[in-house]
């Protein structure tokens, strides 16, 4: 403040006396004052020594005068050191946080505030609570397979229809019980794996199942199926993923094995036993003779198949495949990503050589049901808690 010039003093003056003094904190405010009236009386000290005269003027202005003014100025900084305690910064904190605490008193949560957390808590709660879990999760693609499904697992078509899914899942279901297990019975608005995937996903965040089925009807392998036969699939690929060159096509599917511990069971509990075979016939009036149950390879795709050279093309691609559909590798693709275990189970209802439409209209209900009715004796006979 010593080397400001008479117009700074007097500028610092007035801004801070008529605007910036309510922004210094209480003990800045009185060391600047005491400033500003040092300052001041030094001023008017040495215009009044001009005004006596030259020759008091000179008298009066010795070194002596100089020495008691900074003198002075020496005792007043003292003095605005010892008014400025160590603990105004205390002071001043204590003050700004008795504020805080103030403001945040002040400011209480409206009743339209609090209304809607509440409405969002609810929400949440009835969210969670929608839908009941289930064990198992039977998914098909089209209505012939979900009457199959009921039809094997006795469930009355006229059972109630459960919408509780549709406005958060977009998807409806039939709820019925097999022994100790709870099961969901979704079906697909379209074919395919598009269809399929999304649905499938859609089921297991809704009922976190500990199995995803599939039942339904299928083209067979001529030579290694009959029409009838039912197909547990030992694994799913999808044919139609490779490399397209301009004179070839180089097939690069990606296999999915079913779960060790399902194919144990399948290879050892189910395939081969007459007992399960007169099972699923039995309650099928013109079931057609000599069916078996078939533990192979699926393959699927994304279009229906009525030409031998697609089929010789994936027995090229996995020899160990015996038959074909729209859906089975998407299911289990989603199941495998969302650590749920799958089953892919379809009737042979054609040989995709060419001449389908002869042979599945007599055998199309029959494949929906067997495939079905063979998922419920698996149902019956596999416990989660003893193979798990």
């Amino acid at each position: 403040m010593e080397k400001n010039s008479l117009h700074e003093i007097i500028c610092y003056t007035l801004y801070n006396v008529n605007v910036g003094q309510s922004l210094w904190p209480e003990p800045g405010r009185r060391k600047m004052k005491r400033e500003l009236k040092r300052k001041i009386s030094t001023f008017l000290s040495i215009i009044m020594l001009l005004m006596t005269g030259c020759g008091a003027s000179t008298a009066a202005v010795t070194p002596d005068t100089g020495e008691d003014i900074q003198a002075s100025i020496q005792e007043e900084a003292v003095a605005d050191k010892e008014d400025v305690k160590p603990d105004a910064g205390e002071d001043i904190q204590a003050s700004i946080q008795e504020e805080t605490v103030t403001d945040k008193e002040d400011v209480k949560p409206d009743a339209e505030s609090v209304d809607t957390t509440q409405k969002k808590e609810e929400n949440s709660e009835e969210d969670s609570a929608e839908t009941e879990s289930v064990d198992v999760v039977i998914q098909v693609a089209v209505p012939i397979e979900q009457e199959g499904v009921l039809k094997a697992f006795g469930v009355s078509e006229n059972a109630e229809h459960h919408t509780d899914t549709v406005e958060k899942y977009k998807f409806s279901y039939y709820r019925f019980d097999v022994g100790d297990k709870s099961v969901a019975l979704v079906m697909q608005p379209y074919m395919g794996m598009t269809y399929c995937s999304s649905l499938c996903t859609r089921a297991i965040l809704a009922f976190h199942p500990k199995l995803v089925c599939m039942t339904g009807i299928c083209a067979g392998r001529a030579g290694k199926v009959n029409l009838g036969d039912v197909v547990v699939a030992s694994s799913v690929f999808d044919y139609a993923e490779g490399k397209q060159y301009s004179d070839r096509f180089a097939p690069r599917p990606k296999t999915r094995p079913l779960d060790y511990i399902l194919a144990e069971f399948v290879s050892s509990e189910i395939v081969d036993k007459e007992s399960v075979i007169e099972e699923i016939t039995a309650g099928y009036e013109g079931a057609p003779e000599g069916t078996a149950v078939s533990f192979h390879s699926m393959a699927s795709g994304a279009v229906v198949v009525d030409d031998p050279s697609v089929m010789q093309m994936i027995s090229e691609i996995q020899d160990d495949t015996v038959a074909l559909d729209m859906e089975g590798y998407a299911l289990a693709t989603v199941a495998d990503m969302m650590d749920t275990k799958w089953l892919v189970i379809k009737t042979v209802q054609d040989f995709a050589d060419g001449n389908k439409s002869a042979t599945e209209g007599d055998v199309r209900p029959y494949a929906a049901y067997s495939s079905a009715k063979l998922l419920k004796i698996i149902l019956e006979k596999y416990a989660f808690d003893e193979y798990d």
